[in-house]
């Protein structure tokens, strides 16, 4: 059974119910339902131990136990997505320790989380395929390499921390050749990354460069001319693109 909550008005007490008569859930989608706590999660983790997915963006009451709990009695996670600013550095270690079969993992403005644990979810879940770690800023490039080193079928990453240079996306660009979709928010990289990516990652289908503000037209005339299967770019607030850089687009893209 599959379950999507997408409702900010649905509680503990319901959770409590569903994860009690649902013992066989396997994919339970809480995304914004800002009222439910670790109660709620205790009672999934414990009733529904074949749980393969689970998506708790935005539910900012969720801490270090619920998750913790999570790990050790769900190892079929396959996907998951936290979004509170509480987790830390001991959640992400629990999903690496107990959870291998990851594929995806999603830690939107988790600002606790830090590179300590997620080298070690890079060195443990050697299956992940999605990065999401936008509004991570403790996140650096040691983060970023360990997965590209670790994770060689890496096919979408998206990273937003201004801890992130070049290091780390040539690093990917080496390692991930399988790379289909990229996205960098406010990371401190310059065209020479850029340019690495569409050397090595002919495979790119979207690139999102947002408020990268040292990208020029260099870097989008090498992803225009390597990337013939790109279908979706955003240059939001890289001010120094010119009509250079469209043109190219339009005659490669297009």
């Amino acid at each position: 059974m599959e379950a999507t909550l997408y409702q900010k008005h649905v509680t503990n007490a319901a959770l409590v119910a569903l994860a009690q008569i649902c013992p066989l859930l396997v994919s339970l989608n809480l995304s914004e339902c800002a009222l439910i706590s670790d109660t709620a999660v205790f009672s999934m983790a414990q009733n529904c131990p074949s749980l393969t997915s689970l998506d708790l963006i935005g539910c900012e009451l969720i801490s270090d136990a619920a998750v913790i709990e999570v790990s050790h009695n769900c190892p079929l996670l396959t996907s998951v997505s936290f979004g509170s600013r509480i987790i830390s550095d001991s959640s992400v270690i629990a999903l690496a320790q107990h959870c291998s079969l990851l594929t995806s993992i999603d830690l939107y403005r988790c600002e606790m989380i830090s590179d300590v644990s997620l080298i070690e979810v890079a060195e443990s879940c050697l299956l992940l395929t999605c990065l999401e770690f936008n509004g991570c800023d403790l996140i650096s490039d040691a983060a970023v390499i360990a997965f590209s080193q670790n994770c060689p079928s890496l096919t979408s990453i998206i990273l937003g921390s201004g801890m992130i240079s070049n290091a780390s996306i040539i690093a990917v660009a080496h390692n991930c050749p399988l790379l289909t979709s990229l996205v960098l928010s406010g990371c401190e990289i310059s065209d020479f990354a850029v340019v690495a990516v569409a050397s090595s990652c002919p495979l790119l289908t979207k690139l999102g460069l947002y408020y990268c503000d040292s990208i020029s037209d260099a870097a989008v005339i090498a992803v225009a001319q390597n990337c013939a299967l790109l279908t979706s770019l955003d240059l939001n607030e890289c001010e120094l693109i010119t009509d250079a850089a469209v043109i190219a687009v339009a005659q490669h893209c297009c």
